[in-house]
């Protein structure tokens, strides 16, 4: 394991874990779902670049989904011991230790691939000003995590708002679903200074043709 050396490559892999990834109870099995190929490419890539490890690509032919798939107990433990659950995610998670200890750049690369991830882009209109603006909106069950989330973005100076939703009738969870939202101006900073990975989110980035008058 070369973390030491790939310190921003580790950041956005902790990013990606936070997101979509999973560590199977007793800790023997990781896997990462997404229904982009190049996204599921590139963590195959950052996992062999920082521990050596060559990650099974699958492809479950039911959903058309595609999955990185780690068999091997001492990177699961690794992740464990940043703090992540193992099993479902839930209220548990929280911001890896390593990321509350680091610098700017990693940092900025746990939130470029935790938002590439999980947020979505969005291109509002103002209902008496007729004027389209930005939104960023990230969205997760898990409010101490949020939280934390925040104070990164505080860290990195980029306004936001945050609220809590009820669970919707049919929701599959209970719980209230937290929202970071940054708007406008703000989240034209965010895509340009950190920025979202995930190869859809470029390509929504550049359908949206984001400028500084579309930003609001």
């Amino acid at each position: 394991m070369q973390v030491g050396k790939f310190q921003n490559e580790y950041a956005q892999l902790l990013g990606i874990h936070a997101g979509d990834g999973s560590v199977a109870r007793g800790r023997y099995k990781w896997r990462y779902s997404d229904g982009d190929l190049k996204a599921v490419l590139y963590v195959v890539e950052l996992i062999r670049k920082i521990f050596g490890i060559t990650a099974r690509v699958i492809k479950d032919r039911r959903t058309n989904c595609w999955y990185a798939e780690v068999t091997n107990k001492k990177f699961c433990d690794n992740l464990i011991s940043e703090g992540f659950p193992e099993g479902k995610k839930t209220s548990k998670l929280s911001v890896p230790k390593t990321i509350k200890n680091a610098g700017r750049e990693p940092t900025k690369m746990f939130l470029n691939v935790l938002f590439g991830c999980e947020a979505t882009i969005y291109r509002k209109l103002y209902s008496q000003r007729g004027k389209k603006y930005l939104l960023l909106k990230l969205a997760m069950c898990e409010k101490e995590f949020l939280f934390e989330v925040g104070k990164l973005l505080e860290e990195m100076q980029i306004p936001y708002s945050i609220y809590f939703d009820k669970p919707s009738k049919g929701s599959f969870s209970r719980k209230p679903r937290g929202v970071i939202a940054i708007f406008g101006k703000n989240a034209l900073f965010f895509l340009k200074n950190i920025g979202l990975w995930h190869p859809l989110q470029r390509e929504k980035i550049k359908k949206f043709c984001i400028s500084a008058e579309l930003a609001g």
